[in-house]
């Protein structure tokens, strides 16, 4: 989705439903992965938009979509959202890359979206890169319908 900005919300929702339609397809898991990344990998960063140690104040995708609040930690709140329909082994952890600390997205527990923008990483070629402050599961984090 390019433009994200200059689209109106109701576009943004759509895109969106689109994108999880698509991954509704009979297609492996690593693919429909690809699939999320890629959709993702154009939205504009910005600076830090939530506190990644309070998920249940955490706005919901529609309210990041709506309010443009895009910084990397919303990003990875919006591509777990999105993955939570496909797949329930599925956490958000919070990590330090020595640069940063940022929430990413751990599928299966050993593949990771949003370390490095529009691409699927395996935690085994990562691990010696990050350090894992926090992981935040589903019970943390405010359910959507």
């Amino acid at each position: 989705m390019s433009e994200w900005l200059n689209l109106s919300s109701e576009q943004k929702y759509l895109n969106w439903k689109l994108l999880r339609d698509k991954i509704k397809e009979p297609i492996l898991v690593e693919e429909k992965l690809d699939i999320i990344a890629d959709f993702f990998f154009s939205v504009p960063i910005g600076k830090r938009c939530i506190d990644f140690y309070s998920p249940k104040d955490w706005p919901t995708p529609w309210e990041i979509l709506h309010n443009n609040s895009y910084c990397k930690n919303t990003i990875s709140v919006l591509i777990y959202y999105t993955v939570k329909f496909i797949e329930e082994d599925v956490n958000l952890m919070v990590i330090d890359d020595g640069d940063d600390r940022y929430l990413v997205v751990r599928v299966k527990g050993d593949l990771i979206l949003n370390y490095e923008l529009g691409k699927v990483a395996k935690y085994i070629a990562i691990k010696d890169y990050i350090k894992i402050i926090d992981v935040i599961s589903a019970m943390d984090i405010k359910t959507i319908t």
